[in-house]
């Protein structure tokens, strides 16, 4: 089951982004919309998911540098996410355990 994240205790001039470990901004708005995206898209797809594939998209997006994987969560676009929903469910995990993402998201 999905949580369900409330937005209503930030500050107006924290919706913009926070800044993440290297100074890059995350968008809060993208990431949010980026989380229920794939979310849904998971919950959705029939059958597992085959485990190797995400752990080798995984592995691939370690390699990323912190401003890459703010980049991709930032520029992404909804064609992309349905067309690799394993790469994207992957860039947050990775995203999650360098923790780029508030404090009130790494959980």
């Amino acid at each position: 089951m999905a949580e369900i994240i409330n937005f209503s205790n930030f500050k107006k001039e924290n919706k913009a982004g926070e800044n993440s470990s290297n100074g890059e901004k995350i968008n809060y708005f993208k990431l949010t919309q980026l989380l229920n995206l794939v979310a849904g898209l998971i919950a959705n797809t029939a059958g597992n998911p085959r485990r190797e594939a995400y752990q080798d998209k995984y592995a691939l997006l370690s390699s990323y540098t912190d401003a890459e994987i703010v980049g991709r969560i930032n520029n992404f676009n909804e064609t992309e996410v349905a067309a690799k929903p394993l790469f994207y469910s992957a860039l947050i995990d990775v995203a999650k355990k360098r923790k780029l993402f508030p404090s009130r998201f790494n959980k």
